[in-house]
């Protein structure tokens, strides 16, 4: 058999065994909500496929959703969102339900994104089949693979992209395929305009630096880009009123919360990308290595990773799995582990990919059993409470996650550990890039540094109660402002670093739409009796003070909004 065959066979056999594996993890994780804008783009799938353009009338909308079983009252609005994906699933949707419209889009993504995300080495290729199938099945792929989202379609043309890009050759079909994906990610979603700018001056400076007559090709490619602009004009104004009218921030771009905000992004506890997957640190840590050993494609990737990071940074994602923004970029982290791993030679890159792999698995088993705990994490993290719950009550990767709750469309920026969260995550990347450096012994080093940053993290996140036995009394009740507050006197002092309230999981107090305390006051007296300064906190589930003091006697007082409920003291758990 000859190697091209045998090449062909391997990319078959592992398409549809990855396509097996996706739709067997889905079919064991069950119903997933319908619910966000999920129901937007479906709306304009059926207004579409039914004749009725872009404006579904709400009595149409009701009959449809009545014939397909889908719970009644769901919103008729298509919002402004782009829909070129929904339109392209219309058939499935509109005719057989949401259900089938997911598991289309599954079918479709897996089945055409799997082999180009074997790329163009192929004597890599196992490498990236065992990637790529990580990636796949952990979270946020693996949600989105079954969700009428654009986010999987825009991985889906980014893988290809990527895969013409990293030939070392390009002859005329892959420079115009590659291209022409490159100009319709940002008609897929506005989010990846700047990762198509980024690929397109690639391509145009592989083009002019590699072709021994660049001036034909780059004149075609130069037509084609400029088509594109007025037909993306065009289309973003038809849909949305405005050229930009599908892309919205729920906050406004500053560089004073970049930091603060990127923190968010990356390692939050309702949509961060490496907090629930943080296997995907060596993607980005393959990138930063490719740019150490001057890897034209590699330097490509990594500024369009950190492109895309501006882009999204002013958004929340809402009501949505986790990690959802970041779906479409995910080839890159591809790429990017493939490349690590491949030039860190020996054990040592175990210590840090086993604890990594151990917290994604932990994330992927539980959305298969769990799927819908990934929605609601607007002031507490349901997949970590239940890790707390059930794995060990001593660990709250709260603690160490990047605070950013969801009120009525917006951030609520607070102050929290973002600079701290940052300049870890970096310095971790940093060691583990350099791991594939450096000669064998300084190797050891970077390693035993990027376990020791681990271990930081891991320490950061241990959760060591009060002890019952150590306070002395502890009163509630109703104050003169109607604040519901809790006083905890202790039979010595103890250093507190916060609290937690109930359990998120319970939605009594932290539920949707409901007055949770979005901000404390606290109040304290020292062993002399003499009052300490006073903090005024954000309102979390789990909630970090901003100074941690010694305390013999604590009062935490609910103040924005009032609870009028009485706590007691199994509501409140000091740490």
């Amino acid at each position: 058999m000859s190697a091209a065959i045998k090449d062909r066979s391997f990319i078959f056999i592992f398409s549809i065994s990855l396509l097996v594996l996706v739709a067997a993890l889905h079919f064991v994780a069950g119903d997933l909500i319908f619910t966000g804008d999920e129901t937007r783009y479906v709306f304009a799938s059926v207004s579409a496929w039914l004749g009725q353009g872009l404006a579904f009338s709400p009595e149409s909308w009701a009959i449809w959703l009545s014939s397909h079983g889908v719970r009644p009252g769901l919103e008729a609005s298509r919002g402004t969102h782009s829909i070129i994906h929904s339109i392209l699933l219309s058939p499935f949707i509109a005719v057989y339900g949401v259900e089938i419209g997911r598991w289309a889009q599954l079918v479709i993504v897996s089945v055409i994104a799997a082999p180009f995300l074997l790329g163009t080495d192929q004597k890599r290729r196992v490498d990236f089949a065992i990637w790529t199938t990580v990636y796949f099945v952990s979270i946020p792929v693996l949600p989105y693979l079954r969700l009428v989202y654009p986010a999987t379609w825009m991985f889906l043309l980014l893988s290809v992209v990527l895969f013409y890009c990293s030939k070392e050759h390009l002859d005329a079909k892959d420079r115009y395929i590659a291209l022409a994906c490159v100009i319709l990610l940002p008609f897929i979603h506005i989010r990846t305009a700047l990762v198509a700018v980024v690929f397109a001056i690639y391509l145009f400076y592989k083009t002019w630096s590699r072709q021994a007559s660049p001036a034909k090709p780059l004149s075609l490619m130069t037509l084609m880009v400029l088509i594109s602009l007025p037909l993306f004009v065009w289309y973003q104004v038809t849909i949305s009123g405005k050229v930009t009218g599908t892309a919205s921030v729920a906050t406004v771009p500053s560089v004073t919360v970049l930091t603060k905000l990127l923190s968010m992004q990356y390692f939050g506890y309702r949509h961060g990308l490496f907090f629930y997957n943080p296997l995907a640190l060596v993607g980005l840590a393959g990138l930063f290595l490719g740019v150490i050993k001057k890897n034209d494609f590699l330097i490509a990737c990594l500024i369009a990773f950190f492109a895309y990071s501006f882009s999204i940074a002013w958004g929340t994602a809402s009501e949505s799995y986790a990690g959802r923004f970041w779906v479409a970029v995910v080839p890159l982290l591809i790429y990017g582990s493939v490349f690590w791993f491949r030039n860190v030679q020996g054990w040592l890159k175990w210590p840090v990919l086993v604890p990594l792999a151990g917290v994604t698995l932990f994330n992927c088993v539980l959305f298969v059993t769990e799927p819908n705990f990934y929605i609601e994490n607007r002031f507490g993290s349901l997949p970590y409470e239940f890790f707390q719950h059930n794995v060990s009550e001593y660990f709250d990767f709260g603690l160490i996650a990047a605070t950013d709750p969801f009120e009525a469309g917006k951030i609520v920026l607070h102050d929290n550990d973002d600079l701290t969260i940052f300049s870890v995550l970096i310095a971790f990347v940093l060691c583990v890039a350099c791991m594939g450096v450096v000669k064998p012994k300084r190797r050891l080093g970077f390693a035993i540094l990027a376990v020791l940053i681990l271990g930081f993290a891991g320490y950061k996140s241990l959760l060591l109660p009060v002890a019952q036995a150590n306070y002395a009394a502890v009163t509630s009740g109703i104050d003169e402002n109607g604040h519901s507050f809790i006083t905890f006197r202790m039979k010595d002092r103890e250093r507190i670093r916060g609290f937690k309230v109930g359990h998120y999981s319970d939605k009594i107090l932290w539920g949707l739409d409901d007055r949770s305390p979005r901000e404390f006051s606290i109040a304290g007296v020292n062993s002399h009796g003499e009052p300490m300064p006073g903090q005024v906190v954000s309102g979390y589930q789990l909630t970090k003070l901003d100074r941690r003091e010694r305390y013999s006697s604590i009062t935490i007082t609910a103040t924005n909004p009032p609870v009028t409920r009485g706590w007691t003291q199994s509501d409140i758990l000091l740490f």
